[in-house]
């Protein structure tokens, strides 16, 4: 038997990350563009690692039957989450410092599209036929911190986010 290993994509540094306005499309997968993204405030290097959309699906048992002697599984539903975010923000300094546009980016009761594009570097531009997801979120307290407590720490904004919807492998369009 022969075992074919499939080609992989490396992770490590190959995801942009972008938030749109979520006036500015509504809805990705019917017509999003390259120039929604280009035009789009490109958060990736203000988030800390982690902090997108995961997903889960509920599994259980049904009630077993008297006559069944098997255990009938079900699928259940399915939640889509999306850990708190953490970002880099400059505290002595007001929202037009370029360190803080995450911050402005982020308003507290909004909502906005968080869109990736994975297994890109984030120096490469964006282009049509790109693959990109795209999750609606609505934005929590802006809860501010630091992340951790060490000599190389610096100071971070958490904040929670509802994901409301997530649309998968939209590929762009150039108009």
């Amino acid at each position: 038997m022969t075992v074919t290993l499939p080609e992989t994509t490396k992770s490590y540094g190959t995801r942009t990350v972008y938030v749109v306005p979520e006036a500015d499309v509504a809805d990705p997968s019917a017509a999003a563009t390259v120039a929604d993204l280009t035009g789009a405030f490109k958060a990736t290097c203000y988030l800390y690692g982690g902090g997108l959309v995961s997903g889960e699906q509920q599994k259980g048992q049904a009630p077993r039957k008297e006559c069944e002697v098997e255990t009938r599984e079900q699928l259940g539903t399915i939640n889509r989450t999306i850990s708190a975010l953490q970002y880099s923000y400059k505290p002595q300094a007001d929202d037009t410092d370029p360190a803080n546009a995450m911050k402005a980016a982020m308003g507290i009761g909004t909502r906005v599209w968080v869109a990736e594009r994975l297994g890109v570097r984030d120096t490469q531009a964006v282009a049509a036929d790109d693959l990109t997801n795209w999750h609606l979120v609505e934005l929590g307290y802006q809860n501010r911190g630091m992340t951790g407590d060490g000599e190389y720490d610096e100071y971070s904004i958490t904040q929670e986010a509802v994901v409301k919807q997530s649309i998968y492998d939209v590929a762009l369009t150039a108009a």
